[in-house]
């Protein structure tokens, strides 16, 4: 087996051969890399971006990003806010996976990364929990000095239309149902939509987000960067209107046939805390007819590791309205050798 980084001159189209064979966590697109950057304030002081070749089959994709901001509170090891990407070949078996596994670990051993380490949270998922999952989590927990798992909710956007209202709480279903006709309308809008709607959808969705939170939470240039991201096809915007004003608006990033639910803002001067479930149903649906196969929706269950905010609280709840099942990452921690 071999071991490439980001700086052979193969590595992007190996890893992008890798990302459309398996069924990786879907946060890996270039376009997304300076837009947390931004957000966070951080940039990364160390890129780990490795891929294990199995003669020439990339068999193992494994992405890790270091930053230290005040922003992060602490030093943290993610992929861009996100847990670090592990993402492994289908085809190969469990066998070829621990093997590459076993070269990851030697290679992070001998840059001497291992031993900078104490007690530092690293976060890894697995969206294929299965028997084939044992040895690679075998290893990655027999490497660690400490562990916690934490839930990632993921919506199969492969069911059918009827599968996925069936999924969705009596609180959506009850939204859904007691739209009024004729008033509600709903929009995606992707980069494929003419120049004036991208730009409205952007400047509505800025505004929305103002009046909801009742403060600029972010600096003006993550928004030139997500309508940069709209515009090049990793980003679209589901638009929700009542009697032609808007009332709900939600980011989702687009990466090699999945989404991620992003972030949304919803109308105070509607009442009812429900108003943003049927917008939230007409995404799902419509990104299915986009050909996406999974949308992420985020963490779940956050409050059996640290302790949560009343907003944070609130949030986790909303997310898990929409159905879809839980994968399981690891969290893990490294001592010194």
């Amino acid at each position: 087996m071999d071991l490439i980084t980001c700086t052979n001159p193969r590595f992007s189209d190996l890893r992008d051969q890798l990302l459309q064979e398996s069924d990786a966590s879907p946060i890996y697109s270039s376009s997304f890399s300076e837009y947390y950057e931004e957000y966070f304030q951080a940039t990364p002081s160390k890129k780990l971006e490795l891929l294990v070749l199995n003669e020439e089959t990339p068999v193992l994709l494994f992405l890790l990003h270091e930053f230290a901001s005040n922003a992060l509170e602490s030093r943290t090891f993610s992929y861009f806010g996100l847990p670090g990407l592990l993402a492994l070949n289908r085809k190969s078996g469990d066998e070829i996976h621990a093997l590459a596994i076993d070269q990851i670990f030697s290679h992070l051993r001998e840059i001497g990364f291992l031993n900078s380490l104490r007690n530092v949270p690293f976060e890894v998922i697995f969206p294929d929990l299965s028997a084939r999952s044992s040895k690679i989590i075998d290893k990655f927990a027999s490497e660690s000095s400490s562990a916690f798992v934490f839930f990632e909710r993921v919506i199969d956007l492969r069911k059918s239309k009827s599968e996925l209202f069936d999924d969705l709480s009596k609180s959506v279903k009850s939204a859904i149902k007691n739209e009024v006709l004729g008033e509600d309308t709903f929009n995606l809008v992707t980069h494929e939509s003419p120049l004036e709607v991208r730009e409205n959808a952007i400047r509505e969705l800025k505004e929305l987000h103002f009046l909801s939170s009742g403060r600029i939470t972010r600096s003006e240039k993550t928004w030139e960067l997500q309508e940069s991201q709209l515009e090049k096809g990793s980003l679209v915007i589901g638009m929700g209107y009542q009697q032609e004003r808007i009332v709900h608006g939600a980011m989702y990033m687009v990466a090699n046939l999945s989404a991620f639910y992003a972030v949304s803002a919803n109308s105070k001067e509607v009442i009812g805390t429900s108003i943003a479930h049927p917008y939230i149903f007409e995404s799902i649906l419509a990104l299915k007819s986009l050909g996406i196969k999974k949308l992420y929706m985020g963490r779940q269950y956050e409050e059996l590791t640290r302790e949560l905010t009343e907003k944070e609280k609130n949030i986790s709840k909303f997310k898990s309205f929409f159905g879809g099942e839980l994968i399981l990452g690891l969290g893990l921690s490294y001592a010194k050798e």
